[in-house]
């Protein structure tokens, strides 16, 4: 099984089921089945449990980008230094991926259409495990279509609305000030994962940026029905829809850039062409002690659309 490790140990169970050999879960968007070597078991940090789903037969199913066969290894000569967490270095080569961290170490081959399988050493610790799925996850997102924004989200009406910006833009003002409202709740504090999956786009929160005591929503993954960029200084709140060109530019520049190859930059624009065209993309100002939940559905039943 895979356990989430809490302050006391393990905090919470099995995530398939007993008869399965391999450890099955859903996080960031991919189907991941767990093969750990003997004596290996492998566990992420307490703070992960919202932002995981069981898979198995007495669940239903996540909607995910792809889904991926992973053969663990464990090293414990490999180092956990906390301040390392974001050291990653991708190198491509068509459906090869290798991913080099001072956590882990993977390489990941595409297979067959939205089918992925893996080999990795991990360090012995909750911490290299929960960097081995967020990176390995975000490389297979993009290759299926999809981006890793640094964004906030909000679930509003059984949809996600990814809020964006830089730090100090407002994104989680304007999540507190959609929470005032009943039904409304936060769904991502700072990342977020977004993938068209047919004709519809979904985001998947991740468990990164400041916690706040803001209601959190019951699911990690919602379909996404907007992506706004949160702005001040308007003298109400309001909403204007980004043309093509804009909505590029915005979902863009939102996009968490690990590979910064030439190959992987079309790709991202590729992908972000794709998720412009199923979500309505625009500009949202927000105004202290207004509530933003009220303009965002109005804003969308008035016939917000993704522009071609």
């Amino acid at each position: 099984m895979l356990s989430v490790q809490g302050r006391h140990g393990p905090a919470w169970g099995s995530l398939h089921s007993p008869v399965r050999a391999a450890r099955e879960l859903a996080y960031a968007g991919v189907h991941f089945e767990l093969l750990p070597q003997r004596g290996f078991r492998p566990q992420v940090p307490g703070d992960y449990a919202p932002y995981v789903m069981p898979v198995g037969p007495a669940s239903a199913p996540p909607p995910v980008a792809a889904r991926a066969t992973c053969s663990l290894h464990i090293d414990p000569t490999l180092s956990i230094d906390p301040q390392q967490l974001n050291q990653i270095e991708y190198r491509g080569d068509g459906d090869m991926m290798r991913l080099r961290h001072p956590f882990f170490r993977a390489d990941v081959r595409k297979i067959t259409r939205a089918r992925y399988v893996a080999t990795a050493r991990v360090g012995d610790d909750p911490l290299a495990m929960a960097a081995f799925l967020r990176f390995v996850a975000a490389a297979i997102v993009e290759h299926e279509g999809g981006l890793s924004l640094h964004a906030a989200a909000l679930a509003l009406d059984g949809a996600a609305i990814a809020l964006m910006g830089p730090s100090g833009a407002g994104k989680s003002t304007a999540c507190e000030l959609a929470t005032h409202a009943r039904g409304a709740r936060c769904l991502a504090y700072d990342q977020l994962v977004i993938y068209p999956l047919g004709e519809r786009c979904y985001g998947w929160a991740l468990p990164w940026g400041s916690a706040t005591e803001l209601p959190r929503a019951e699911t990690p993954v919602l379909p996404l029905s907007a992506c706004l960029r949160v702005t001040r200084g308007t003298p109400h709140t309001e909403i204007r829809q980004a043309d093509a060109a804009q909505a590029t530019f915005l979902l863009r520049s939102a996009a968490s850039v690990r590979d910064a190859a030439m190959e992987a930059e079309f790709r991202r624009l590729a992908n972000v062409q794709q998720i412009v065209e199923r979500v309505p993309v625009g500009y949202l100002s927000t105004v202290l002690d207004e509530r933003t939940d009220v303009a965002i559905a109005a804003w969308l039943r008035a016939g917000a659309r993704g522009v071609a």
